[in-house]
């Protein structure tokens, strides 16, 4: 099992990203949905010190099995905006079986008053690499309740099951996972009666009490009798309005009662009661061993809440720092209209940072660590805005793809308009190969037409779901069938490390490894909410560079164990339990 970290990115140009945020645009495209997409020089363009990427993936989804398209509603002739939200996926061991199996939220539509209909979700067992089952109806998942966007994945009951949290439109749903291949919904019964529109959301024990707490982004106060009328560029068709015609909701906190049940901390832990949250992360950035939150939000400033630690009955406060801190705006001092999120040690330097993907004619925002919770906006540095970018990123991973040591990022990408102006509504991925020396080659051409394939892309996620040591991918799009990329490049093979938490969260969230080896060492986190409403379980796929041979690895515990594993070769695959 693997378990994933994702990253964002797309290309564009910094006159056009000033001239957007200058404009008060939102979304720019060119072409209707059934248009060929134009070529885009952001994919072309290359840098100077630019190599060939060894990264190949090819298309493995017929023939697996896996057969789920997210419904969005946009069928309707009513233009509405939650149909522009989309779906993720989820990857993660459902029945304890040693192989991981995918869930993916259903959408939904409007009837002719207006009132949501739920989309099916689907859920698919793997049988053998490459070939799944269609196990929904019989796990009790078939019939949701909302209109789903999200689904969040975490063992609230430390049983070894992962329960599952859907996000959307109407409110949240609370699946307990009852090892038998069936779910519950305890929704009510666990107190998550959350009604507001819910995006991102993300597990993780913030309060250090070893319990799975739960941060929930909300979206915009949007609704069918809020609905305004929109100029788009075809006068008798209606288009979606963009966020900044809506008010922002403010996110939740629920902490674990430690009883199976949650409750509302969101004012006594300082959140602020604005934004237009998408995703989230929970990773301890700053090194204290506590998880820290960052939230990418549309159109408006981005968050970073500084966790300040618990108090002796549980409670637990939060500092909102991101202006000060360099992580709320792009290098422009503006808001971007955030979406997808990943967290990664990009230039070895042993601080985790931030990278956030973007609207349209905005540059894919890598935030570098500088220590003690200071960012710096790096894209342009780290060779990231290319050309013009038209593509409108939501769904991001970083992995090491290649097996050389440092870790790429994937985009997927695809608009929210139905007629945009400037850009196609389908898209294709973006693939940035780290170079190893602080910058970025965008390699998506060479990669495999997979990638190239224009798509509404919306969720991503990674993992070795083949069990060979390399990151796959799975991805949702909007209205179309879901994809699932096997990595067929061969590189150093990674080491695969399994966390199972005694004190700390019986996965290990928020557990940090270090793995030392001559010559150098690397970090890495085991955070959640990566990517863009997605959810990975599994495994930590972790690259070391070429020679560096035998490892010795620490893990830090969330409890605060540290654990020296020594004599660990690339290759191996190992689970380690937490020392009582």
């Amino acid at each position: 099992m693997r378990l994933i970290r994702t990253l964002t990115d797309r290309s564009c140009r910094l006159t056009f990203g000033f001239v957007a945020a200058i404009l008060g645009t939102w979304c720019a495209g060119c072409q209707d949905r059934d248009a060929a997409p134009r070529s885009d020089p952001s994919i072309d363009a290359e840098p100077a010190n630019s190599h060939t990427t060894r990264i190949r993936f090819v298309d493995h989804t017929a023939g697996s099995g896996v057969n789920f398209t997210y419904r969005t509603g946009a069928e309707n002739s009513r233009a509405v905006l939650p149909e522009t939200v989309g779906g993720g996926c989820g990857i993660l061991d459902i029945d304890r079986d040693g192989d991981l199996d995918l869930i993916f939220p259903g959408g939904g539509g409007f009837d002719s008053l207006g009132r949501p209909i739920p989309g099916h979700c689907g859920l698919f067992l793997q049988s053998a690499p490459w070939s799944y089952v269609d196990a929904t109806r019989a796990s009790g998942l078939a019939e949701p309740r909302h209109y789903s966007h999200g689904v969040a994945a975490g063992d609230c009951d430390a049983d070894g099951f992962p329960d599952l949290l859907f996000t959307g439109f109407g409110g949240l749903q609370f699946y307990r996972n009852q090892g038998d291949g069936t779910f519950l919904d305890q929704t009510n019964e666990a107190g998550l009666i959350d009604r507001l529109w819910s995006t991102g959301a993300a597990w993780g024990d913030l309060n250090l009490d070893g319990h799975l707490d739960l941060y929930v982004c909300h979206y915009v106060d949007w609704s069918v009798e809020n609905n305004p009328d929109c100029p788009g560029t075809r006068p008798d068709v209606p288009e979606v309005c963009p966020p900044r015609q809506f008010r922002g909701l403010p996110d939740s906190l629920y902490l674990s009662a430690g009883d199976g049940t949650f409750y509302d901390a969101s004012r006594d832990s300082g959140l602020r009661r604005d934004g237009k949250g998408l995703g989230v992360v929970l990773a301890d950035l700053d090194g204290d061993r506590d998880l820290d939150i960052y939230v990418a939000n549309d159109t408006v400033a981005n968050f970073l809440y500084r966790n300040m630690g618990a108090t002796p009955d549980g409670a637990v406060h939060f500092e909102e720092i991101a202006t000060e801190s360099g992580a709320a705006f792009n290098e422009l001092g503006t808001a971007n209209g955030s979406m997808g999120l990943a967290v990664f040690d990009y230039n070895f330097d042993g601080r985790p940072d931030i990278w956030v993907s973007t609207y349209e004619f905005e540059s894919p925002a890598l935030y570098r660590n500088e220590g003690e919770l200071s960012f710096l906006h790096v894209s342009q540095i780290a060779r990231i805005v290319v050309g013009t970018s038209s593509f409108v990123g939501f769904g991001t991973v970083a992995g090491d793809f290649d097996g050389d040591g440092d870790e790429d990022v994937l985009i997927s990408n695809g608009h929210i308009l139905r007629h945009p102006p400037y850009s196609p509504v389908r898209q294709p991925c973006l693939l940035y190969d780290n170079l190893g020396n602080g910058s970025f080659r965008n390699g998506t051409i060479e990669a495999g037409n997979c990638l190239s394939v224009p798509r509404v892309g919306r969720g991503l996620a990674q993992a070795d779901l083949d069990g060979d040591g390399d990151l796959d991918v799975v991805c949702s799009s909007s209205d179309a069938a879901v994809c699932l990329f096997e990595n067929t490049t061969r590189g150093t093979a990674a080491i695969s490390v399994r966390l199972i938490g005694r004190k700390s969260p019986r996965d290990g969230q928020g557990a940090r490894l270090t793995f030392r080896f001559a010559g150098g060492e690397r970090v890495f986190l085991c955070y959640s909410g990566e990517s863009y409403l997605s959810s990975v379980i599994a495994g930590r796929l972790c690259g070391l560079p070429a020679g560096a041979g035998v490892a010795t690895l620490e893990i830090e515990w969330p409890s605060g164990v540290r654990q020296q594993v020594p004599n660990l070769s690339p290759g191996a695959c190992v689970t380690f339990v937490e020392p009582r």
